[in-house]
């Protein structure tokens, strides 16, 4: 079974396979090896479906938004476990974005119409309106 892979590029969507992916990660001799040694080199047609979050970067870029793609096989529905899964892809050692810092203390997350502040452990919900 083929899923989509969503990535966001300078000219719009991009589909990748998971082994490009890799390549993309980690370099394209590092990504066969990788393949190689882990066993999933029966993968590399397999391709993989990401999700995209909106991060507000409050914290370092006065809240330019910055796109971060999550594979949504890693995704479970819980908020804290997701917004940990978008904080992790949100790194630039993962997912490296010119001229955009990584997800830090302080950024807020959207997250299924709510706004989530990443706090010194963990998500907080932001309460819009003074909403309690």
């Amino acid at each position: 079974m083929k899923e989509k892979v969503i990535r966001r590029c300078s000219c719009g969507f991009v589909a990748y396979t998971k082994a490009e992916w890799l390549g993309h990660r980690l370099g394209v001799d590092a990504a066969e090896k990788a393949a190689g040694d882990s066993g999933i080199v029966a993968a590399k047609h397999t391709e993989v479906e990401l999700t995209e979050f909106q991060v507000e970067l409050l914290a370092f870029q006065k809240g330019v938004i910055r796109y971060v793609y999550v594979p949504t096989e890693e995704l479970d529905g819980v908020a804290e476990h997701d917004l940990e899964r978008v904080f992790y892809w949100g790194q630039n050692d993962f997912q490296p974005m010119r001229r955009r810092c990584s997800v830090s203390m302080g950024d807020v997350a959207r997250y299924k119409g709510q706004r989530w502040l990443c706090a010194m452990l963990g998500w907080e919900l932001i309460k819009e309106g003074g909403q309690s």
